[in-house]
């Protein structure tokens, strides 16, 4: 799967294409629930499992121009190239079908994998950078997780 230093090269490079054309980009933060739960249970392996078989369905769901990678422990981060905010729910609606029927080796088939994701919409300008976009993303993430996880929170900035 990408890795923290791919991913965030791709997004850099969409953000600045999405700057010079003034196309929406979606920026989303993506953290697996009680993902530390799965590891104690059922061990490492099948945790690795769990991580790869999510980094598939991202694979699975990810448009051609967009791109994905692991941000960080069980985090994933989506830079999704000419987005609106409807299909950016789509995206996490099709990512939690897809993970779902996803036979994953050591998990048994009544454990569900649910996940909670921060996401951004915007057309890049001078007034904001990646950084703080990813940041805010964040923010989001945390939002999803307080409110009960399983979720996504979204929002367009302008």
């Amino acid at each position: 799967q990408p890795n923290r230093r791919s991913v965030l090269s791709f997004a850099e490079m969409l953000f600045r294409q999405a700057k010079e054309r003034k196309l929406e980009i979606g920026i989303a933060i993506i953290d697996l629930d009680h993902f530390k739960k799965i590891n104690d249970k059922f061990g490492h392996d099948t945790g690795d499992n769990v991580l790869m078989a999510f980094g598939d369905a991202c694979k699975e769901v990810v448009r051609a121009q967009d791109g994905f990678g692991r941000y960080g422990g069980e985090e994933w981060l989506l830079v999704l190239a000419e987005v609106n905010e409807s299909q950016i729910e789509s995206i996490f609606k099709r990512l939690a079908e897809v993970i779902n029927k996803t036979e994953i080796k050591g998990l048994p088939d009544s454990e569900i994998i649910t996940f909670s994701m921060g996401a951004v919409s915007i057309i890049p300008s001078d007034k904001i950078n990646l950084r703080e976009i990813i940041q805010h993303a964040d923010k989001l993430l945390y939002k999803a997780k307080e409110q009960g996880r399983n979720r996504m929170v979204l929002e367009k900035l302008s």
